[in-house]
């Protein structure tokens, strides 16, 4: 089965989805790392854990959701326009 024979409705959607995951993992990835610069700490993944104080839980969160949630919009404005210039018009209901 070639790529060729997959529908473009399903090529777009694992492409759309295969970016999002990567620019989720890369962002977190990211922020992790600028967290142990700044703080000197490693971020608290979870706020349970003993010793992490709620404003450290809370600024991380928000940081993470922040971060993630803005990539993960410029990367829809980049996959859509590439698939626009490679592909044409992006295929409907998607």
């Amino acid at each position: 089965m070639s790529i060729l024979s997959i529908s473009r409705k399903n090529q777009y959607k694992a492409i759309d989805k295969l970016a999002t995951i990567a620019v989720a993992v890369g962002t977190h990835t990211l922020l992790k790392k600028g967290w142990k610069n700044f703080t000197k700490n490693e971020p608290p993944e979870n706020p349970s854990d003993p010793g992490v104080q709620w404003k450290d839980a809370f600024m991380w969160g928000a940081a993470t959701g922040l971060g993630i949630g803005l990539s993960k919009v410029l990367m829809k404005i980049l996959v859509d326009a590439s698939w626009e210039k490679y592909k044409g018009p992006r295929p409907s209901s998607v």
